[in-house]
């Protein structure tokens, strides 16, 4: 019966395009976010969400193909992030937090599925330092869309998108 309820809410939502408690769509994502169901997975909005402590892990191959955290005060964001979760993720927005830099190791595991990065008005390329320089893109061949703008980026870094053919 509550399976036939999880498939119910979902069907709804997508039909509407409104978005649920996460956990209505997926038992294990218990986060205070909103998702909503696409044809070949999940979308999941955090925004305005902050987490005590770090961005928790999401579960290992959730269907989770977007993920949103935007205005939730993000400084630096955990090493490895994403890594263990092995999730088909094509879409990482934290745009409008505060980072000043990319942890390394950020976007491992995700270098063969992310097509969109979104880190518009951070305080990336700030006054200590306005040459913009990250390994953290490197190899991701999927992306098409990497979005920096609305940081303090004076210039960036010779070979900061090595192996990303398919940027726009």
């Amino acid at each position: 019966m509550m399976r036939w309820w999880v498939a119910l809410a979902a069907l709804a939502a997508l039909v509407t395009g409104s978005s649920v408690p996460c956990s209505e769509l997926h038992r294990e994502l218990r986060y205070p976010c909103r998702c909503s169901p696409a044809e070949d997975g999940i979308h999941m909005d955090c925004d305005r969400v902050v987490f005590p402590g770090d961005l928790p892990a999401l579960p290992y191959r959730a269907p989770v193909i977007s993920f949103r955290q935007r205005w939730a005060g993000h400084q630096a964001l955990p090493t490895q992030a994403f890594t263990a979760s092995s999730l088909p993720l094509r879409i990482l927005d934290f745009s409008g937090n505060s980072l000043r830099r990319l942890t390394d190791r950020l976007l491992q595991g995700l270098q063969t599925t992310l097509q969109e990065l979104r880190l518009a008005d951070n305080l990336l390329g700030d006054n200590l330092n306005p040459i913009f320089s990250s390994s953290e893109f490197h190899g991701l061949s999927r992306l098409k869309l990497l979005d920096l703008s609305g940081n303090l980026i004076k210039g960036i870094e010779e070979g900061i998108l090595k192996g990303c053919e398919n940027l726009q």
